[in-house]
Formats: structure tokens, sequence, C-alpha cells
């Protein structure tokens, strides 16, 4: 049972609610304290809708989106987004470009169905162009070729088999009456 932490007990007399209220909220959790976020500052945005969003930045400018995330990030609560799976190397490499795998990249699912992309380094991008930007960064090219151009030339030489030429067979006018 969470317990009301007073502003004058904290020295926190001028700081916003929210912050008050993120306090407490991390003092009632097992191993939390209410010190935890001594610094910390808030900010409040009104989105289009007219609701409200307060976000909360550490002393490093840090900026969590919730009260759970902040929790989150101290080990007090596990993540919300708990993964269920790690892609193996095809997927990874049908997912992000051909060599991801092998080049150390993995990629995560959550329940949610999201993905988490790791890089090499340990690193954790929301987002496959978040990924694939550094990966490009990291080597120097201009950026990473997906898997479907590698797989063209298949293509081609299914088409060659079969009889048509690459060129006729994706013409939209029909063949010559025989």
């Amino acid at each position: 049972m969470a317990h009301a932490i007073s502003k004058a007990r904290l020295g926190w007399a001028d700081k916003p609610a929210a912050l008050l209220a993120l306090s407490e909220y991390l003092a009632s959790l097992p191993g939390g304290s209410a010190d935890l976020v001594r610094g910390w500052t808030t900010r409040t945005a009104i989105g289009r809708t007219g609701d409200r969003n307060i976000y909360y930045h550490d002393e490093d400018g840090t900026k969590y989106r919730s009260r759970g995330e902040v929790a989150e990030s101290f080990g007090l609560v596990q993540g919300r987004h708990r993964q269920i799976g790690q892609l193996d190397a095809a997927a990874v490499d049908k997912k992000m470009w051909n060599g991801a795998w092998s080049a150390g990249w993995r990629v995560s699912t959550t329940r949610d169905c999201h993905s988490t992309y790791t890089s090499p380094d340990g690193r954790t991008f929301r987002t496959r162009a978040e990924a694939e930007a550094e990966a490009a960064a990291k080597s120097g090219a201009g950026g990473k070729k997906r898997k479907r151009t590698a797989a063209a030339p298949a293509a081609v030489e299914k088409r060659k088999r079969a009889g048509a030429s690459p060129a006729t067979s994706r013409s939209l006018t029909p063949p010559p009456p025989p």
C-alpha cells in the first residue's frame, strides 16, 4: 500500500505535482525510493486531441514517457514489452538485409508484435530504419540493400527457363497471336 510523502519532507515544495506523484510511485515499489528522481524535471505537453502528456527528464536529459518507463529504467519493474522470442538467422536476414545475422545483428519480437533490433555492439533500436542507418554509418556505405533486390537474378533465371525473356515477361502488352 502506497503512503503519501509530504512535499516538505522531500524538500520539494516547489516541484510539480507530476514529479511528486512519480516519487511516490517509485517509493511504493519494492526496492524503490523517492530520492531516485531527485534533480529530475518534467515537461507537460498538450496533444492535438487536447490530452496532457507528461515527460520526465533525468539529470542527463534522458526523456521518459511514463512512470512505468522510469521504474523500468531503475529495474524496479519488469518491462512491459517483454520479449517473446528472438528471430533465427534466416528471419533476421529477411527482415533486415542479407548478412545481418552473420554481422552480429539480432531481432527480438515482443508480445505486442513490435520488433527490437540489437546491433553487434549491444545497442538497441526501435525501428528497422534506425538500425539500418546505424549499420550504414558503421560500414561507411550509403545504405544496406534489401534481400528483395538480391533475389531478382533468381527470378530472371526462372523466367528464362520458362522460355520468356526478362524484358517481355514484364510487358503489359499481350503477346502477338499465333
